[in-house]
């Protein structure tokens, strides 16, 4: 399996600066930037400090949710005097409200059925895909 692996620093007032390195699947630096990945895996770090704080299982909350809840917040968390304490717990909150139902089995094969890109085409049903990806 070919993987990209991107390092990036992480600065937060208050916080030692860190480094951290990402391996991801997606191999085109144009397509995804190493920003765009660095701000999802921010997103996916939040979530799952949300999910601690609200003591739900991370796969439960919404992505979308947790992305467009930080974007909300991260305004006000970037303004000087801010008390970001209260702040940073009302936005995990605010991510732990936006849980998803139980989804067992939630897995897709990486291919596309018609249009065209990276992937291979899905010609086969999307249940032999699943075994095929299990086995």
């Amino acid at each position: 399996m070919e993987v990209r692996e991107l390092r990036f620093r992480v600065t937060q007032p208050g916080f030692r600066p860190g480094e951290i390195t990402l391996a991801t699947t997606f191999l085109d630096p144009l397509e995804q930037t190493a920003e765009e990945l660095s701000e999802l895996y921010r997103a996916r770090w939040n979530m799952a400090e949300a999910a601690r704080h609200a003591q739900v299982l991370p796969r439960n909350l919404s992505f979308k949710g947790a992305v467009q809840t930080v974007n909300s917040f991260a305004t006000y968390l970037a303004l000087k005097g801010a008390d970001r304490d209260r702040l940073w717990s009302e936005m995990l909150t605010a991510i732990a409200t936006h849980e998803v139902g139980n989804r067992p089995d939630r897995y897709e094969p990486r291919k596309l059925k018609y249009r065209p890109g990276k992937f291979p085409y899905l010609t086969q049903s999307r249940s032999i895909e699943k075994q095929r990806l299990c086995a």
